[in-house]
């Protein structure tokens, strides 16, 4: 019995050094799970919150905010997107500065259509209250703001899962395991804490905002320690080129 135990002990420490791609599937599927049962679980605490908290209107309200500014991210160019598939298919070579190379072009590129995307988000900003049906006028500026807070969190969003692209395409997201779990955990927590500080639709905004920023760092932090090549490289004119011409497509 002893023995069966030591194996089983064995085979999932085995299975938990992700040393191999079936170990490493195994463990980037385990961590894509806790992530999803973090969602759902915090999400069917917090919403009770939202709505007692916010109000029928106010919530209804809110989530049309969040939907306005989750279209404007057809605006990003998503190189955190290309950056992974980049990324996977140089995941066995050893030159480094490509890689460092491909991490720049895809800040160059978020660079690049950051502009586009805070137009957008400016006009979408504007225009919130008024596409909102039922709006009352008194907080036109209300919802104006916190859009303004969801679309700056947008332009940020694209920079910010860039450690986590290249976690992902160097085969090695398990290594954020429970990670984004917490962070849903955060977020959820300072959601019901803005809420029972009375801030509204603002409050509710930048506790999102400041989980985004929280998880570019904590992001950051595995990858800093789990990735040796890690950096940044001068990209040539045509790398870059290459690069924005995938992200458009």
């Amino acid at each position: 019995m002893i023995l069966n135990r030591f194996g089983r002990l064995k085979f999932v420490s085995s299975l938990l050094a992700g040393k191999n791609l079936t170990q490493k599937a195994y463990l980037n599927a385990l961590a894509e799970g806790l992530d999803y049962a973090a969602r759902v679980i915090i999400g069917f605490i917090v919403t009770p919150f939202l709505v007692a908290g916010l109000g029928d209107s106010l919530y209804g309200i809110w989530r049309a905010v969040g939907s306005l500014t989750g279209y404007i991210t057809a605006a990003s160019g998503r190189p955190s997107q290309t950056l992974k598939y980049t990324l996977a298919n140089l995941q066995s070579s050893v030159d480094y500065e490509e890689k460092r190379r491909q991490v720049a072009s895809a800040v160059v590129v978020w660079l690049l259509f950051s502009p586009l995307l805070t137009a957008v988000g400016a006009v979408v900003t504007w225009y919130a209250p008024i596409w909102i049906k039922g709006v009352p006028d008194e907080l036109y500026w209300v919802v104006r703001v916190a859009t303004g807070i969801l679309v700056s969190e947008m332009v940020l969003t694209t920079l910010v899962y860039l450690p986590q692209s290249i976690l992902e395409g160097e085969n090695l997201g398990y290594t954020r395991m429970g990670l984004s779990a917490l962070l849903v955990v955060l977020d959820g927590a300072l959601t019901i804490l803005a809420l029972y500080l009375h801030t509204g639709l603002v409050g509710v905004a930048v506790a999102s905002l400041i989980i985004i920023l929280l998880r570019g760092l904590l992001y950051l932090f595995v990858v800093r320690n789990n990735i040796s090549w890690f950096g940044m490289a001068r990209p040539s004119r045509e790398a870059v080129r290459s690069f924005f011409s995938l992200s458009w497509w």
